[in-house]
């Protein structure tokens, strides 16, 4: 009786010392078996947790290095365009200072220190950084027409559901035109806030539509005027045409998280005359930015 007792004490030292490969294996099925059995089963558990446990700090500490080579790498890239931009003015080149300041902007704006919601204000400021550096490479070809609320200046909204909008307008619409202009604009309706993106680009066909309607589930179309409107559905299951579709749900899906069924977004358009993308957000005077 003595002997089993005297292994499972010379065990539980050694398991003292940080040895956890120790197992008694006592073989009778009595109490002191029993006993045994329990020790095992409890070091097996201790060198789990302590195993789940170190993973876990690695892996936290692993993540926590990235987000320091994240905010490294920003600032890196702020600090080199902003020598490029001064080196731009000293050599009198002002267009490729002024591009150079548009994208250093647009970059800080975008990245938002890494948080997810940004105000209205700066998202129309990205914006507009955004069409001035294009403007560069459109010329002519491109006018555009920034307009927000006073207001809402302030409202916090999830970062970047309007500029992808903005981007599509420019990359599906102005190519093809001639004479390009875009509209963006945020203003109270009723109960609502209306955030707008319109273009007089090359619009989309009908078939086109069918196409986004067809991966799109549980939306609704109506046709006012001769100008067909689609609104999209809260929970798209059906992933969108990769052209025309993928920003549409992706901000449908992080609007959906916002705000649940409180939001809604829609599209118009016309094949030859644009198209115009709008996105209705509930009305908060609650929801301002500090």
């Amino acid at each position: 009786m003595t002997r089993p007792l005297d292994r499972l004490l010379v065990s539980i030292q050694q398991l003292q010392q940080g040895d956890f490969t120790q197992s008694v294996q006592f073989m009778g099925h009595d109490e002191i078996g029993k006993l045994g059995d329990a020790y095992d089963v409890m070091v097996q558990k201790i060198k789990g947790l302590i195993q789940d446990n170190y993973l876990t700090r690695i892996g936290q500490r692993d993540a926590e290095l990235k987000a320091l080579q994240a905010q490294m790498n920003p600032h890196f890239l702020y600090n080199t365009l902003n020598t490029i931009y001064w080196a731009a003015h000293q050599r009198q080149e002002p267009v490729i200072a002024e591009m150079v300041y548009a994208l250093s902007q647009f970059l800080r704006l975008r990245l938002n220190d890494g948080k997810d919601v940004v105000s209205l204000e700066q998202e129309f400021a990205l914006i507009e950084h955004y069409l001035h550096i294009q403007q560069h490479r459109f010329g002519d070809r491109l006018s555009y027409e920034i307009m927000l609320d006073e207001s809402l200046r302030s409202m916090m909204i999830p970062k970047l559901i309007l500029q992808p909008l903005v981007e599509n307008s420019l990359m599906h619409g102005i190519e093809q035109v001639q004479s390009g202009f875009v509209q963006v604009s945020a203003a109270v309706v009723e109960d609502a806030v209306v955030l707008t993106v319109t273009d007089n680009g090359k619009g989309m066909s009908a078939d086109v539509l069918a196409g986004v309607e067809a991966r799109l589930s549980g939306f609704t179309t109506a046709s006012t005027d001769g100008v067909t409107a689609q609104t999209l559905p809260s929970d798209p299951t059906t992933p969108p045409p990769p052209r025309h579709g993928f920003a549409l749900q992706n901000i449908q899906e992080r609007l959906d998280m916002f705000y649940h069924s409180e939001s809604s977004l829609t599209i118009r358009s016309r094949e030859g005359l644009g198209t115009s993308v709008s996105i209705r957000l509930p009305y908060d005077k609650s929801n301002k930015g500090e």
